[in-house]
């Protein structure tokens, strides 16, 4: 049993549908594999304890889906499974539209917010009897719908996306997350904040962006140490007018963390060109 959503973990899915297929022996039955969007993204902004809300509710929602048709169990982080016993891919398409379409929405704080889910599924015997060549392919056409932009369902369609699996590991979330500096992009013009990563929560002192973004401000100019605000207002002035696209420039200063204490930092701006946003500052920070 899954302590968190209180449905089965992966060892019980697995016992429960071993049982299944050892007293139906041939029987239909589709196996899907579903997790959450964005996940990662999600925690960083709103706090481990609003994804724990998250996983339990999606936990709840696939059970009333179910309801006693076959079994559900969390496989381990935002990924959970379902088996839909005595059905093949034709007769369970209502319980996954019914999953997929559900109302995903939690209230934090006063503030309604909505996720989305991604969902792949095969069918026994078209796909195979073992449980392992199911999952796989399962498994496979769950990645054809993050390829395809995500909150969708997909039946397995034999296509082999394994070439793509790696390129889609690295998610410009999941890159900028581990560059090992504290990353901040902002609009030039206001410096409005439009990204950071967790290098930059961490060097300010910050659980989640929910809780920066609440104190700063959204302006990146806000994390600077007061007695060298006014130095640092000049020199972005100056660079924001002057700076060309690729130059890197060097600014050393000091800023506030979350309880209050100044940290030294060596920063690097560059100015870039995006084809959505038009010109924006990328700066790194690391510790002086």
């Amino acid at each position: 049993m899954d302590a968190l959503t209180q449905i089965s973990n992966r060892l019980g899915f697995d016992q429960q549908l071993d049982r299944f297929l050892a007293e139906h022996e041939g029987a239909s039955f589709t196996l899907a594999m579903i997790d959450v969007d964005d996940f990662k993204l999600f925690n960083d902004l709103y706090g481990h304890q609003v994804g724990d809300q998250v996983l339990k509710q999606v936990a709840r929602g696939l059970e009333e889906a179910v309801a006693g048709r076959g079994l559900v169990g969390r496989t381990g982080g935002d990924e959970f499974m379902l088996a839909l016993l005595g059905l093949d891919a034709a007769a369970s398409q209502p319980v996954i539209q019914q999953i997929l379409t559900a109302e995903h929405q939690i209230v934090y704080q006063g503030q309604r917010i909505n996720y989305s889910l991604s969902i792949g599924y095969a069918d026994s015997p078209k796909h195979g009897r073992q449980l392992s060549s199911l999952v796989r392919r399962a498994d496979e056409a769950l990645y054809e719908v993050k390829l395809s932009g995500k909150s969708g369902a997909q039946y397995y369609s034999g296509e082999n996306s394994r070439p793509l699996r790696a390129q889609l590991g690295f998610t410009l979330h999941d890159i900028a997350a581990n560059i090992p500096a504290a990353l901040l992009i902002y609009r030039p013009e206001n410096g409005r904040i439009l990204f950071v990563n967790q290098g930059t929560l961490r060097l300010l002192g910050y659980d989640n962006l929910w809780d920066f973004f609440g104190k700063v401000n959204t302006r990146a100019i806000h994390v600077v140490a007061p007695a060298d605000l006014d130095r640092v207002k000049v020199w972005l002035d100056r660079f924001t007018a002057e700076a060309a696209v690729g130059d890197i420039h060097k600014l050393n200063y000091r800023v506030v963390t979350q309880d209050g204490k100044e940290v030294a930092v060596k920063a690097n701006f560059s100015m870039v060109d995006n084809p959505h946003y038009g010109k924006l500052v990328y700066q790194t920070l690391t510790t002086a």
